[in-house]
């Protein structure tokens, strides 16, 4: 059976209705990259260095729901003063994110896309829920 795309593992959990089931949802079926994915969503302290908003890119007319697992490792190459970064430029760096949102199914594009400008794509996944379902994450 193939596995669930990350996003829409995130869209059933914020489909709860209260903040203790979403938590406790987030908890059951979250792996260590969507918990990566939400970390970098949410932390205060995680800034990204690419510019606002959906880039220009075409959509992944494959439903590749597992290759989002594969490219959370390279997220870091987005990130402000991540190590092994310093001898990316700014157009390698974009470029390179736009080739894992092609890479990726669309759905898992679009978190990945709200993720970079620190939003939640579903409503019922907040910081909030996050931190609850996993402090060890964030700073206190």
């Amino acid at each position: 059976m193939a596995k669930m795309a990350m996003s829409e593992i995130l869209k059933r959990c914020a489909e709860f209705k209260k903040k203790e089931e979403r938590v406790y949802a987030l908890q059951q079926n979250c792996d260590e990259s969507t918990k990566k994915v939400l970390q970098l969503m949410f932390h205060p302290e995680v800034k990204f260095v690419l510019p606002e908003g959906k880039p220009p890119f075409n959509y992944s007319q494959f439903n590749e729901n597992n290759m989002i697992f594969s490219e959370v490792r390279r997220l870091y190459i987005f990130m402000d003063g991540a190590p092994g970064t310093e001898g990316i430029n700014q157009v390698k760096r974009e470029r390179l994110f736009i080739e894992i949102l092609q890479a990726v199914a669309p759905e898992d594009a679009d978190l990945l896309i709200a993720m970079k400008d620190k939003t939640s794509p579903y409503p019922g996944l907040t910081k909030d829920v996050v931190v609850a379902a996993f402090p060890e994450m964030f700073p206190t």
